[in-house]
């Protein structure tokens, strides 16, 4: 299933995300340090009064996922404020918790070409049945050999990290369930990247605002 646009809604999101085994979210996200589960990943701008456009921590941790795999394609979505006692309270760790067994993230804001082709040489390393941290491996490395001298600064490659369980995926979710429908891609259109660059106080209980 591929929702773009108007359709990368958070609640048809909140529905559709348990029935799948691979997820890719390509998206905004932002990390709020001072109140962690409020770090949140942007979706398309609300039709209605049961979604806000963004899925924050606290309603990751909410989910009941059965996802073999989960690619968290946005910014930062690996860190977070670290919590005494608990660990670094990221997107990542949200998904983990909900249930997904492995997870590609973030450290740092990432670069979108360099997302692409790397996600592109991921997925085909994928395809040939490398484990997922090797996929990544191999994915970063085609891209340092087609990069110039720039590009090859592990800013633009050196973000993307593997955590969970890194074996290859199983049978029941190989390549085409990748091609076809057992993929969730949730990919912000321009509409929705308008509506979350500019949406600069969102309003939360207890009547703190939160920029976006």
């Amino acid at each position: 299933s591929l929702l773009t646009g108007s359709d990368a809604r958070e609640a048809r999101f909140r529905e559709q995300a348990p029935a799948y085994a691979l997820l890719h979210l390509s998206s905004h996200a932002q990390v709020d340090d001072a109140h962690p589960l409020f770090s949140r990943v942007a979706f398309a701008p609300p039709q209605d009064s049961s979604e806000d456009g963004q899925l924050d921590l606290g309603e990751i941790f909410a989910l009941r996922l059965d996802a073999e795999m989960v690619v968290l394609s946005a910014c930062e979505t690996g860190t977070g404020k670290l919590m005494r006692g608990e660990g670094i309270a990221s997107l990542a760790r949200g998904f983990a918790t909900a249930g997904a067994r492995s997870i590609i993230t973030t450290l740092w804001p990432v670069n979108d070409a360099a997302t692409a082709s790397i996600m592109e040489a991921f997925y085909r390393a994928l395809k040939a049945g490398a484990n997922k941290d090797e996929a990544l491996r191999q994915a970063k490395l085609e891209y340092l050999d087609r990069s110039d001298r720039l590009g090859s600064h592990p800013f633009f490659w050196a973000g993307y990290i593997p955590v969970g369980d890194m074996r290859a995926l199983p049978p029941g979710t190989g390549w085409v369930a990748i091609a076809g429908s057992l993929i969730l891609l949730i990919a912000m259109g321009a509409g929705a990247s308008f509506f979350w660059r500019r949406r600069r106080i969102t309003s939360r209980p207890g009547g703190t605002g939160y920029r976006a």
